[in-house]
């Protein structure tokens, strides 16, 4: 598997910050941006600030635990792929976590190789994610800019309708029957053209 060489965002979270230098060194050979924040108010703040590729975070950090921080993500709907780090003391934890969202967790003491290993196929996943939500996104645009253009079709066709009943309307015997339809016609023509008219607006 070829290692990922983009200069994707990465952001480390760990109370101790050395244990998170240690981190990045371990990342420097990957050619990543990579930030550290030391509790999960800090990360938090990083990750609203900008769109980072993957979080690594330890389970025990202040404010906000690393399932808090990557839940936060999760309801949020971030591009972000997220790892939590975890000893023995919080390996149930790490483990329920994992289940309810992170996409991997990494065991201390740290193995250099299977950092390396979990992160870049962690950043392989965030490209392949972001690009099928790219895809997603422009389908999304293709369909609403076609239905704004069957909305503005059927409005034409409403109110070309309009005119020849109206135009229509002096030829027709007038007796109260005839009245009533066209008035309950014009009625539905009214509803009509407003549902295009309100929907066209942006209640898509």
């Amino acid at each position: 598997m070829q290692p990922v060489t983009t200069a994707a965002k990465v952001l480390i979270v760990d109370d101790e910050r050395a244990i998170a230098e240690l981190l990045a060194r371990f990342l420097s050979s990957m050619a990543l941006e990579v930030r550290i924040a030391t509790d999960g108010r800090e990360a938090q703040h990083l990750l609203e600030e900008d769109d980072y590729a993957l979080l690594i975070t330890d389970y025990s950090i202040p404010h906000l635990t690393g399932g808090e921080l990557i839940a936060w993500i999760k309801d949020n709907d971030r591009p972000t792929r997220t790892i939590l780090t975890t000893g023995y003391a919080t390996l149930d934890k790490a483990i329920e976590v994992f289940r309810n969202g992170a996409h991997d967790f990494i065991m201390k003491p740290f193995n250099k190789q299977i950092i390396v290993n979990t992160v870049n196929n962690a950043l392989q996943a965030a490209v392949l994610e972001r690009e099928q939500r790219r895809a997603r996104d422009e389908q999304r645009s293709k369909e609403v800019l076609a239905l704004h253009g069957l909305r503005a079709h059927l409005k034409a066709e409403l109110i070309e309708l309009r005119h020849e009943l109206d135009a229509l309307g002096p030829h027709l015997e007038p007796s109260p029957e005839v009245q009533g339809l066209l008035e309950r016609i014009h009625v539905r023509l009214d509803r009509a053209e407003s549902l295009t008219t309100q929907r066209s607006s942006g209640q898509d």
